[in-house]
This record gives C-alpha cells, structure tokens and sequence, in this order.
C-alpha cells in the first residue's frame, strides 16, 4: 500500500474506534453504509484503479470520498445523515426539487415488492487534484427495502463540466445499453473487495483494479467481496442510478425496476 494509502487507512480505523462501532453491528445498518458509499461511487466515479474509504462517518452519517483519474475535477465527496432522513418518498421529491430543478421520477414501491424506506437530498463537491473547491451539484436518494439488501434510486443534477468529462473518459464505454421508451439504460455488475484499513489486495487483484475489472476499498473489519448492480439513465436533465448489491436480485429485475421509474412519472 503506498504512504497515502496508510494514512487513509489509519483515518478510517482512528474515525471508527472514536465513533463506537458497537452502533454498526447491524448487518442491515451496514450494508446501508457500503451500498451508500459504493452508489455514490458509481454515479460520480468514472475512474478505474482507484481506492475509497469506508466508515468515515459518525454512527448516524454515512459518507464517501471517491478519487478520479486525469485533468480537471480530481475528486468527488458528499454525506448523508441517517438523523435527517425524510420519511416519505413525496417529502423526498419535494424536497429535491428545490435543489434539483425539478422534481425527479421515482415510485413509492415496486412490483417485486421493494417500498420506500427513506430519502436524503444531499450536494455533491467537486475538487480538483490540489483539493481546490470547484463548485457541487444536487443529489436525491431514495432507498427501498425488501426482503435481500437494500436497493436505492439516486438522482442528480450533474454539471455540463463533469459529464463532459464522463464522456471523454468512457463512463458508459463497457456498459450493456437497452433502450427503453427513448431513454438508453446502461446496466453493469462490478466486483468489489472490501479490506481492513491495514488490508492488502494480492498481486492479482491490484493488476484486475489497475485495468478496471476490480475496485478496491478500504475500512471493513475483515475481508468481504460483493457484486455492485446498477442501471443508469438519463432524462430531462437529470441522471438517475439504480443500484444494490442484492445477491438475488439480477439485472433483468434491476432492469424491470428502472422501467417502473421511467414509465411511473413523479406526481
């Protein structure tokens, strides 16, 4: 692990022995915390090799710090509260309209019988590889229970800068496309190791995140792999990520449940 690397990892494991870990024993309460973090990732990320922290939150607030290779915009960050949470989906796209523009599509539950749980509306900053401010954009999320791991609906309002930047570096290169009533939805599953702070990947696993097959964090008691599931899409200005890390739930379903978004408008 490089110098910056360990100074990172000793962040996380200071941060989660301040906070009391005793508070995220719940498996759920976890898994929230990881699909949270990772989601972020996904809809702001378009990078390959790189590494993010986990658990650099109190017990109530759940956030990420995502690094992003080349020029311009270096770095993304942004926090949820689990405290401020909005309690209802309409609440949530109420409230994200006043920062989104206007107010996004969502459902209040699926077919396959995942409801509303909770919604956070958040900004996301924007920091170029000196750690210099470069403004922040919106981001609405809506998470939804079941009976596997959560799956949650972000939506943000994503400046012209950084989805130029997106599209020069590929984001959606290695992605299967479906059209769907005129909008394109962009499907992936991603692997994703999660280490101790003080973890290491072994050589094979540094080459596959090197190359973009693998990514990497850093902040879990022990060693745990996941498969990250997504759609993404866009439409009237707004990017939308479906996501989980449901072991049961495929892609076609994940699919189905985008489709219920798209077709569902807000009220």
């Amino acid at each position: 692990m490089s110098t910056s690397d360990d100074r990172l990892g000793k962040y996380i494991k200071d941060a989660a022995e301040n906070i009391g870990l005793e508070a995220l024993e719940s498996e759920k309460l976890f898994s929230e915390i990881l699909l949270r973090t990772e989601e972020r990732r996904k809809i702001m990320s378009i990078s390959k090799g790189k590494k993010i922290g986990l658990l650099m939150a109190a017990a109530l607030a759940v956030g990420g710090i995502t690094a992003i290779a080349g020029s311009g915009i270096a770095s993304l960050s942004s926090s949820t509260y689990l405290n401020e949470a909005f309690e209802t989906a309409t609440k949530t796209a109420i409230e994200a309209e006043k920062s989104l523009g206007s107010t996004p599509d969502y459902v209040e539950a699926f077919n396959n019988g995942y409801s509303f749980e909770r919604g956070f509306v958040t900004f996301v900053d924007m920091a170029d590889e000196d750690g210099v401010n470069m403004g922040a954009y919106p981001e609405a999320i809506f998470d939804y229970a079941g009976e596997g791991q959560p799956v949650s609906l972000n939506v943000s309002a994503v400046p012209e800068i950084l989805s130029a930047q997106w599209e020069a570096q590929g984001i959606n290169s290695k992605k299967d496309v479906y059209e769907y009533n005129g909008t394109d939805l962009y499907t992936a599953e991603e692997r994703y190791i999660f280490l101790p702070p003080d973890g290491q990947p072994t050589k094979e696993e540094s080459e596959l995140e090197a190359e973009g097959e693998l990514f990497i964090s850093y902040g879990t008691d022990e060693r745990e792999e996941k498969l990250f599931k997504s759609v993404a899409w866009k439409k009237e200005g707004l990017s939308y990520l479906l996501s989980t890390y449901d072991e049961d739930l495929d892609i076609d379903e994940l699919l189905e449940m985008a489709r219920e978004v798209i077709e569902i408008p807000s009220p």
